[in-house]
């Protein structure tokens, strides 16, 4: 079976930690952005949710979090990360992004 680690736009979704927010510069109005989404989360959920550059977006960030896709599939089940700030997904399996009817809301 394919693998994430495999899918460079997988490669390109960081934890929203200090250290990731440092390690590629984000100014404190992006921090700030990403982090009203963790906020919304509930914590045992937080280690799921990351981000990535995109300069289309608000604060030219996406924050995805990560939900199960293709539950009935026989070679088994995988995750696929649903932006929570537009109508974007990521297959890290099938690496390639699709676009949802909205964005995620969270609850």
């Amino acid at each position: 079976m394919p693998s994430a680690k495999d899918c460079g736009l997988f490669k390109q979704l960081y934890p929203a930690t200090a250290q990731s927010f440092a390690d590629y510069h984000l100014t404190a109005a992006q921090r700030t952005y990403i982090m009203k989404y963790v906020g919304t989360i509930p914590k045992a959920r937080q280690p799921a949710l990351r981000w990535m550059f995109d300069d289309q977006a608000d604060e030219h960030v996406l924050v995805f979090e990560t939900f199960p896709v293709i539950p009935d599939e026989p070679t088994g089940s995988h995750s696929s990360w649903l932006a929570l700030n537009t109508n974007v997904g990521l297959d890290p399996i099938e690496c390639r992004t699709f676009i949802t009817p909205v964005a995620v809301t969270v609850p």
